[in-house]
Parts: structure tokens; C-alpha cells; sequence
């Protein structure tokens, strides 16, 4: 598979990554070889098992649950543990309005391997890929902020968006400990409508849900969790400064914490970052993942 996205368009990508602005732009979708199209879903959901939570349904109310989707002829409420859906259940969950969601497709199919592959190299980041259809005339997933950057790419049909970009939820705390944005008037939101071939980078953060009108829906979300600078001090404290990372502070009074706080900038601004730590970074965050060949 050739690389999925232009030099251009990672530029592009790249600045509204920086500036955490949303941005629509166009895909060569042929260069994704039919992944999420009509016939790749139809496929999967007819000659794979639907384990949960791999494969699952949820609606504008977040009303659906697995018990909903496995199979009528078990006792759903005792056999806490069963996992394989029912696709009588899944379709009649569709037909109610539910959006049909395919987690980490990566995990099964290799053309989509290689895209987080593609995505994770060039951005340096944690890639995941899910697949959403979603009926026409269906008010999808709640509106609701992702905890990742995330990339959508439509597959099939159409989708319109209502981004809430004057909101920003708290993305270190759970989603349900922020305020959702209030109102429904136009100039609360932008409303992006995404045909076959567009992406839509939605930064982490931005509060916004989606729907469809006269036609089905097809798109990947594609999420990139890059390093964190929180997560770097934290590695940065346990090796290079493990001794003071575990030095024991038994006075919590603000100028004791003041104190660990200079004492914590200055022992950081001393590090020399080397080749070595670069590659231990990657090592720890990025790790690569295992190719197994059968012949």
C-alpha cells in the first residue's frame, strides 16, 4: 500500500495539529484498497465472529448495552461473560437508530495495520483505526469529545458534522466531569458535511456529534495519541532523576511545594538530552509491534 497522504496534506495536517484548529481536506481513497467500504463491512459482519467489544452498538442516548446485543436464548441478565453477538440483535439495534461501531480494526485487517503504520510514523503517535455506520436519517454517537486527536475519513455516503470548537472539554479527566456545551443556535457550531474521500481532523478536546440524512454512512476514525509532556517529565523524572522523583515530601504546605516545584524545574533544565534518550523514548511509548509469518 502506497502512503495514504500527500507531502501537502501532512503539512496541512501538521499545523492544525500545532494550532488544534479542525480541518477538512481530501484523500486519494483508492490508495486505501476498499477499506471500510459497503462490501468491506458486509463482509466482516457476515463471515466473522462479533465479539464485544470489538464490535458494538450505541445511539444518540447512549441507551444501547451488550446485553441488548447477545443472544435472546441465553439468560443475558446471569451469563455476565458472553461476549459473541447476536447479529439478529446488532442489525435490529441498527434498525432502531444505533450506530454500528467495529473497534481497533487494525487488529484484524492488514491493510488497516499498514495505515496506522503510515500515520504512526509520520506523526509519531499511537495510531488506532475504528469503523461507524451508520443508517441514513440517524443522529449518531452523542455529543461527546474524544480524549485523542482524531482523523475521519469517509468511506461511503455522506455525514454532516456539528463541531463545537468555542467548547473545549477537559481531556485529563474523564468525559462525563466536563459541562457539554449549551444550545443548539448556528453560531454554537460549524456543521462540516464530509463525502467520500474528505477527512476531517477533529482535535482532542472539541466537543461535537454527527448524523446522516438520505444516505447511509461509512467512516474510519483514525486516533493519534502522541508523547505527552506529561508523560515525558514523568519518564525524565524515573530515569534520569530517579532520586529525586522519590524523594518524600511529608510537609504539604505551599511552600514546601513551591520548593519541589523549583527544586523539580531546575533539576530538569540540568538534563542533556542525548541520541540515546531519544531512542529510549520511542522504545517506551512507541513500541514496535510484532510481525508473525506462517509458512
Amino acid at each position: 500500500m502506497k502512503n495514504p497522504i500527500s507531502k501537502r496534506l501532512k503539512e496541512k495536517l501538521i499545523n492544525a495539529f500545532k494550532n488544534k484548529i479542525h480541518l477538512r481536506a481530501k484523500l486519494d481513497i483508492s490508495k486505501l484498497e476498499s477499506l471500510g467500504s459497503i462490501d468491506f463491512l458486509n463482509t466482516h459482519i457476515n463471515n466473522s465472529l462479533l465479539i464485544y467489544p470489538y464490535v458494538t452498538t450505541n445511539n444518540h442516548k447512549s441507551t444501547t448495552s451488550k446485553r441488548d446485543l447477545i443472544e435472546t436464548n441465553i439468560n443475558k441478565y446471569l451469563n455476565a461473560y458472553e461476549i459473541e453477538l447476536s447479529r439478529k440483535n446488532v442489525l435490529y439495534r441498527i434498525a432502531k437508530g444505533d450506530t454500528l461501531v467495529v473497534n481497533k480494526v487494525q487488529e484484524f485487517d492488514h491493510r488497516a495495520q499498514e495505515v496506522c503504520n503510515f500515520f504512526s510514523g509520520d506523526f509519531n503517535s499511537k495510531t488506532n483505526i475504528n469503523l461507524y455506520y451508520s443508517y441514513k436519517n440517524t443522529t449518531g454517537i452523542n455529543v461527546h469529545f474524544d480524549h485523542q486527536d482524531t482523523i475521519v475519513i469517509q468511506t461511503h455516503g455522506n455525514k454532516t458534522w456539528r463541531l463545537f470548537d468555542t467548547a473545549k472539554g477537559k481531556t485529563s479527566l474523564p468525559a462525563g466531569r466536563s459541562l457539554k456545551p449549551e444550545g443548539t443556535e448556528a453560531n454554537n457550531y460549524k456543521e462540516i458535511t464530509t463525502q467520500v474521500g474528505d477527512i476531517l481532523y477533529i482535535p482532542k478536546g472539541m466537543w461535537h456529534y454527527a448524523f446522516t440524512t438520505n444516505e447511509s454512512s461509512i467512516h474510519l476514525a483514525l486516533s493519534l495519541s502522541p508523547l505527552k509532556i506529561s508523560e515525558l517529565v514523568i519518564f525524565m523524572l524515573n530515569s534520569k532523576l530517579n532520586e529525586l522523583g522519590e524523594k518524600d515530601i511529608y510537609e504539604i504546605s505551599k511552600n514546601d511545594l513551591i520548593g519541589a516545584q523549583k527544586l523539580i524545574i531546575e533539576s530538569l533544565e540540568s538534563i542533556d538530552i542525548t541520541e540515546d534518550d531519544i531512542s529510549d523514548i520511542k522504545s517506551e511509548f512507541f513500541p514496535k509491534k510484532i510481525k508473525i509469518a506462517l509458512l
